[in-house]
């Protein structure tokens, strides 16, 4: 299990927060991007996670997604790319974390 992974594991154990893990490719929904701060993919196949828009409801978010998976991990966006440019996806290879931040406009990779 990579340590990104592990670092999630812990992270919510010690804050009691618990992770949204996806085992198939998803579209986060705006009620989920509420109730949780980290993302988890676990499965034996490619995933492919699409986050909603950044917008005034998921401003000053901080998301962590973590790939679990035995493949690549894509996390796309509904619309825009990061940081308003292009890519408007990036890939996660097995072990890999992503921490993204929404200022309400767009998304941006902060690692």
């Amino acid at each position: 299990m990579g340590s990104s992974v592990n670092f999630l594991r812990e992270r919510n154990k010690q804050l009691n927060t618990p992770a949204l893990v996806l085992t198939a490719s998803n579209t986060v929904t705006a009620i989920q991007l509420e109730q949780y701060d980290d993302i988890v993919a676990g499965s034996t196949g490619s995933i492919t996670v699409t986050l909603p828009a950044a917008g005034t409801d998921n401003k000053g978010k901080t998301l962590r997604i973590a790939n679990n998976n035995s493949n690549s991990l894509t996390v796309s966006l509904a619309s825009g790319g990061f940081g308003g440019a292009a890519p408007t996806s990036l890939s996660l290879a097995q072990g890999a974390m992503a921490v993204l931040y929404s200022d309400g406009t767009y998304w941006y990779n902060a690692v």
